[in-house]
């Protein structure tokens, strides 16, 4: 995991309640007003947790338990080298990523992380969701690449002359 970098509360409204004294710098000023709407759009979709990229950093958001509780942003550095992919999936969804483009099934996958097969698959869907890939031999490319996507090169006009 990239390093700690700042920690910010947040009340159910989606209003900042408090944070560490690094998180300032943590997180560039235009990145906030992103940060508040991911919040209110986690709270709204009742979702437990979400990653996102912002100013170049990783954010972890996570509902804390209880009716009229908020949310916490956990802000991590991003490691240099770290590939498109790792930065755009969490730990669990680039683990399972790993695996797949390594060849093994969703059965096997749910066996060594001991966890459901459609969990696997759910994991697998919204990782080829945020690479923008269709199948195991593109999440393969995906996860080598490093530093940004590769763009896909346009196929050269054969001119007859």
């Amino acid at each position: 995991m990239s390093p700690y970098s700042g920690l910010a509360v947040f009340d159910p409204s989606g209003q900042l309640v408090s944070h560490s004294r690094s998180f300032p710098l943590a997180l560039p000023p235009p990145a906030i007003p992103r940060l508040v709407e991911a919040v209110r759009t986690l709270q709204s979709a009742r979702r437990e947790r979400q990653w996102l990229l912002l100013g170049g950093k990783r954010v972890l958001l996570q509902v804390l338990d209880g009716p009229q509780c908020g949310c916490v942003a956990t802000v991590y550095e991003m490691q240099k080298g770290d590939s498109h992919a790792k930065q755009l999936l969490s730990p669990r969804q680039y683990e399972i990523a790993e695996y797949a483009a390594a060849g093994a099934t969703a059965s096997e996958i749910s066996r060594i992380l001991e966890i459901s097969a459609h969990t696997v698959r759910q994991h697998l869907k919204e990782a080829y969701r945020r690479l923008q890939v269709g199948n195991r031999v593109e999440l393969s490319h995906a996860l080598e690449s490093r530093g940004q996507p590769e763009q896909k090169a346009s196929v050269p006009q054969l001119t007859h002359h």
